[in-house]
């Protein structure tokens, strides 16, 4: 058998404006050939056993998750770091003094979400309110994929957590993590090799300084993905200064907005950045009378597995998924997306926590991954730009992305 992939990516799909973004073959990684040899290996005699016999289920060996990544460098710029950076370049201000109370001082800032600061990185803005994570400091295509890959990149450590993280997997002083509700954060949060989704279990609103040196929300800097509209979505801003976040500022920034995730409010993505099936359909959300129907897309905004019906000589099944203008949006200040990943569920580590079926919980997913293909991009699928003059701002122009990514067996 010889396994061969290709993906799709569209801009208003199924209309009559509907442009084709990118279209490329992937790569099929050794993880496919793996997960293929364990399930002709997996002996029948299970069936003979009711504690083991769900096991032998199909399913058990069929694609669960997508991911999605950028270039290693990537996650240690852009709001990864800026929310960091601006309480420090804020202490380093005359005004400030590194103190907690009084006029001026960091506890006064305004803004709580994630923040870019254009000229404090050098990172040109795409226009003047849109931004477009730049490649003048740094390579930010990702890396060559190869077959034997196992995750999208070898390293996605946000800088500050490479610095704190103690022998222990948790956050030595003076950075303490202050989110005891968040589960095992530490060695199996960090260096996934693709974007996370910790915004969806926080305890904190954005940014919010307490005690000392010591953080609530530094789940923030982890990123990507802004929380649902049950929660408000989260605010993006882009500023040239921390000044411009202090009361009584005039300017207030380049531009700021507030970004739904389409993820988080169906519940499709887990903690650690898997986009599976839309868990959490509903006809009315929240309380401001946000109806489903307003929002076509939304039901597509996690995988959707479907075979043609000339399966028997194509061997064509296709997985489709809405990446959320909020999604796209807020992930972009996180530095966009380069890479994406398949992933089947790998029933070996699985079953190190419990036997099949695998209920899913998108803040404590018992299910075990095992990355079946990539792909990588040239150039950065959450990219945006001002555009001419009495359009919407380019931080505010953001359009649902439609990803087919169909194999063929």
């Amino acid at each position: 058998m010889k396994i061969r992939g290709k993906v799709e990516v569209y801009s208003d799909y199924g209309t009559k404006d509907q442009k084709l973004v990118s279209e490329d073959d992937n790569l099929i990684v050794d993880g496919a050939g793996e997960i293929v040899v364990n399930m002709l290996t997996t002996t029948p005699s299970l069936s003979g056993i009711a504690s083991a016999s769900a096991i032998l289920d199909t399913s058990n060996y069929t694609i669960q998750a997508m991911t999605f990544g950028k270039d290693e460098e990537g996650y240690k710029r852009h709001a990864h770091t800026d929310t960091w950076s601006g309480l420090d370049f804020s202490f380093s201000k005359g005004a400030s003094g590194g103190t907690e109370a009084g006029p001026g001082t960091y506890k006064d800032l305004l803004f709580s979400g994630a923040m870019v600061f254009v000229s404090a990185n050098t990172n040109p803005a795409g226009g003047v309110s849109s931004y477009f994570p730049s490649g003048s400091s740094y390579k930010i295509m990702p890396r060559a994929p190869v077959s034997t890959d196992k995750k999208l990149e070898l390293n996605s450590n946000p800088i500050w957590a490479e610095t704190y993280i103690s022998a222990n997997n948790y956050y030595a002083s003076p950075v303490t993590w202050n989110n005891p509700g968040l589960p095992a954060f530490g060695s199996s949060v960090v260096n996934r090799g693709h974007n996370l989704n910790t915004l969806l279990h926080s305890s904190g609103a954005g940014m919010n300084p307490i005690a000392g040196t010591s953080y609530q929300s530094t789940d923030l800097l982890v990123g990507a993905y802004p929380r649902g509209v049950w929660s408000g979505g989260t605010s993006g801003g882009i500023f040239n200064d921390v000044s411009e976040l202090l009361p009584r500022q005039d300017p207030v920034g380049i531009a700021s907005a507030t970004f739904v995730g389409n993820f988080n409010t169906v519940s499709s993505m887990d903690l650690l950045g898997h986009l599976g099936q839309v868990y959490q359909a509903s006809g009315v959300v929240g309380s401001g009378g946000w109806h489903l129907e307003k929002h076509p897309n939304i039901q597509y905004s996690g995988i959707v597995v479907s075979g043609s019906a000339d399966f028997s000589s194509t061997g064509e099944v296709a997985y489709s998924t809405v990446i959320g203008a909020g999604d796209l949006g807020f992930t972009n200040f996180y530095g966009g997306i380069y890479n994406i990943g398949l992933w089947a569920l790998d029933i070996k580590e699985s079953l190190k926590v419990g036997v099949p079926p695998y209920i899913w919980d998108p803040i404590s997913n018992v299910r075990k991954y095992k990355l079946f293909s990539k792909k990588s991009f040239t150039k950065n699928l959450a990219h945006i730009q001002d555009k001419a003059s009495g359009e919407k701002a380019g931080i505010l122009n953001y359009k649902d992305l439609t990803l087919i990514w169909r194999l063929y067996f």
